[in-house]
């Protein structure tokens, strides 16, 4: 489904029984709300009302377009809001992996009353502005050779080698997932993920936080995640061992026990 927002149309899924505790699923940069179909089985016995969208110019989400394309993780958190608004729901327990992750926390600092509890999953707080160069050849490459270039170098970080060795079978959707990506949503949210620097305000949230990250993440690792947890108040890391990036789907249910453990948690009292 579609939803028209102030700067932005948004393609969401929605299920599940209305009056239950929602939990809200935000994907990484180049892909979309199907990369958490993984999860889903286990948060739908659970009985929970799930919620999963596509960030602008992912999956069936519209491209930005003109000033849009010049957009802050800021603006992605005001998207959320807005969706939550739209669908007249108030809070949420957030999941969130990589991109999703950085804007749990513009979530939790912005707009604490939109979320009960947050999830921070393979992400960081903090982009070195050395990295810039590598976000810069990242876009360049993509504009200048199509989305399709950059699927062999990304699933190269998102997953083991000894995961793309064994033939991981859940690889080849994420390839099409990396593929399909509009050039326009992907490039505008790497220049967001380049200029990300939010590490000195993690003190200010006052959210119970989870942070999840791959052991052997190149991307976003381990040492990023204990930053997270040791400035988020009352927060803790746990590492899923044996996995990359997409920690969720390298090693599923390892990953959707620790993350349903912990919405069990802050939803239930379990």
């Amino acid at each position: 489904m579609l939803a028209q927002l102030d700067r932005a149309t948004l393609n969401y899924e929605i299920e599940g029984p209305e009056d239950a505790p929602t939990v809200m699923f935000s994907h990484s940069l180049a892909a979309d709300l199907s990369m958490f179909d993984p999860q889903m089985p286990a948060f739908r016995e659970a009985g929970y009302r799930i919620l999963r969208y596509d960030m602008r110019g992912h999956g069936a989400s519209v491209p930005p377009e003109g000033a849009e394309r010049d957009i802050t993780i800021h603006d992605l958190a005001e998207d959320v809001v807005q969706l939550l608004d739209h669908l007249g729901i108030g809070a949420v327990h957030w999941v969130g992996l990589s991109m999703g992750g950085m804007i749990g926390q513009v979530l939790g600092l912005d707009h604490p009353g939109r979320v009960e509890s947050l999830c921070l999953t393979s992400t960081t707080s903090h982009i070195p502005e050395e990295m810039g160069p590598t976000w810069d050849e990242r876009m360049a490459n993509a504009r200048a050779q199509g989305m399709a270039a950059i699927v062999d170098g990304t699933i190269e970080r998102w997953f083991t080698k000894e995961g793309r060795d064994a033939g991981l079978q859940a690889i080849e959707p994420v390839r099409r997932m990396i593929a399909n990506t509009s050039l326009e949503g992907y490039v505008a949210c790497c220049g967001a993920v380049k200029r990300w620097r939010f590490r000195d305000r993690l003190p200010e949230i006052r959210k119970p936080a989870l942070v999840v990250q791959g052991r052997y993440d190149p991307s976003t690792n381990v040492e990023a995640g204990q930053v997270i947890a040791e400035r988020l108040p009352g927060a803790r890391i746990e590492v899923v061992e044996d996995a990359s990036h997409f920690a969720n789907v390298e090693q599923a249910d390892r990953w959707t026990a620790i993350v349903k453990g912990w919405v069990d948690e802050q939803a239930n009292g379990a």
